[in-house]
């Protein structure tokens, strides 16, 4: 018996497996530069997983539409852990980038 009056029974056998981490982690390292026309950005990634792609997005407003960078090129620089992201500067006055895991 448990609980007193109750008594305990045997339900369907169910498998589970616990998955920890495995939400990419962003973050930027170093202060982005700029040269000869071309904007460089170095980031981290915490919870890297195979085949992991990036997207460099970019707006003239923090708080406008976001649109992918096409022209946006990325290298290792230390295998599964930071990468380089390296794109043409825009025509705007102002611009703001982030990366996106899409």
């Amino acid at each position: 018996q448990l609980y007193g009056q109750f008594y305990g029974e045997w339900g369907p056998v169910r498998s589970v497996a616990a998955v920890t981490g495995t939400t990419p982690v962003l973050r930027w390292v170093g202060t982005p530069s700029v040269s000869g026309g071309q904007l460089q950005v170095e980031f981290e990634v915490a919870n890297h997983q195979a085949g992991l792609t990036f997207e460099l997005q970019r707006s003239t407003l923090l708080t406008g539409d976001w649109m992918a960078d096409g022209a946006a090129q990325f290298a290792e620089v230390v295998s599964g852990q930071r990468y380089r992201a390296t794109a043409p500067l825009g025509s705007a006055s102002r611009e703001f980038y982030r990366v996106a895991v899409p």
